[in-house]
């Protein structure tokens, strides 16, 4: 566990590290002159209220503008950022328009969501670079709510995921000596203190990742033993599209993304013969009879494959 919690630490140390917090906030009621968008957030937000996300309020009292300012650092954690590519990945629970130095990057009428894909900033980006974000949050008759915003640089992508999976991995471990008795509970508990003992985290704390994942790989070689055991283990991936109705946006933004999802799981069933997709709601299916009989057509080809399972019976969820 203390393994863990030092692989998890870093993790959050990352995170937070990337994790665009302090955010200025103002209302422009619908009765306010036209916004002027600036050249800089810096300028226009002098007198805005300091924030920090998640944050809510009424999309009732009009328009909500955030600003946020930042600069690239050079390195996190030890990973060198020049050159790398940088995304932003955002959850913002109303339509919006958001602005990178001013210049238009994305607007979209209902929730600006890009945690599926995130939105790219910079191809190659460069350390120390002065970067301002502009949000313009459109008016409506609920609540808005900024739930998140994290820069993504795609070396920390690789790092975090690699931190991830090892976490997985030796709490899979730990679960399969878990299930050891006698003299074998013994030697379960033997080989975990002797792998535990390789992890060098005095090199993960410090960063120097070379080491660590030498250290890691030592580790390793002593809980190869467990590899028959867990072959014994099937992992099931079940691909599955939870897909919101037009509860916040347009009838047609829902028929977009069913037609746009059941396109793309089509195509990856072709790409790979096992795959079986699992769809739920009875009144997409209606859907895409009505408005796309030929994609229908291709989704009850799937369904009498027994690759596309029609799972549940609600109408919607």
């Amino acid at each position: 566990d203390i393994i863990k919690q030092n692989i998890q630490d870093k993790i959050d140390e990352i995170h937070h590290a990337i994790s665009i917090k302090d955010w200025r906030f103002t209302l422009f009621s619908p009765g306010d002159p036209a916004f002027s968008l600036p050249g800089s957030s810096t300028a226009a937000n002098a007198f805005w209220e300091t924030v920090q996300l998640p944050h809510s309020w009424s999309t009732c009292a009009g328009e909500g503008w955030f600003s946020a300012a930042f600069r690239v650092p050079c390195e996190v954690a030890g990973v060198n950022l020049a050159g790398d590519r940088l995304d932003l990945e955002l959850f913002l629970t109303t339509g919006a328009a958001l602005y990178l130095n001013g210049n238009l990057l994305v607007e979209e009428p209902a929730w600006l969501d890009t945690r599926p894909v995130p939105l790219l900033l910079f191809h190659e980006v460069q350390t120390g670079q002065e970067c301002d974000l502009m949000l313009r949050c459109n008016c409506g008759d609920g609540l808005g709510l900024l739930i998140k915003a994290d820069l993504r640089f795609s070396r920390l992508d690789r790092l975090l995921f690699a931190l991830d999976a090892l976490n997985a991995q030796i709490a899979f471990v730990q679960f399969l000596a878990s299930s050891a008795e006698g003299d074998a509970a013994d030697l379960a508990m033997e080989t975990e203190r002797e792998a535990f003992a390789r992890f060098d985290l005095d090199a993960l704390n410090r960063n120097d990742w070379e080491s660590w994942w030498t250290s890691v790989e030592r580790a390793r070689e002593v809980l190869n033993i467990y590899d028959e055991q867990a072959k014994t283990y099937t992992v099931y991936l079940v691909a599955h599209s939870h897909i919101d109705m037009n509860w916040l946006w347009p009838w047609e933004e829902t028929l977009r993304v069913c037609r746009r999802d059941f396109e793309t799981a089509l195509s990856l069933m072709e790409q790979w013969p096992h795959m079986v997709f699992s769809q739920s709601q009875a009144a997409v299916y209606q859907a895409m009879e009505t408005e796309y009989p030929q994609l229908f057509e291709k989704i009850r080809q799937r369904v009498k494959e027994g690759r596309w399972d029609v799972t549940a019976s609600a109408w919607v969820e």
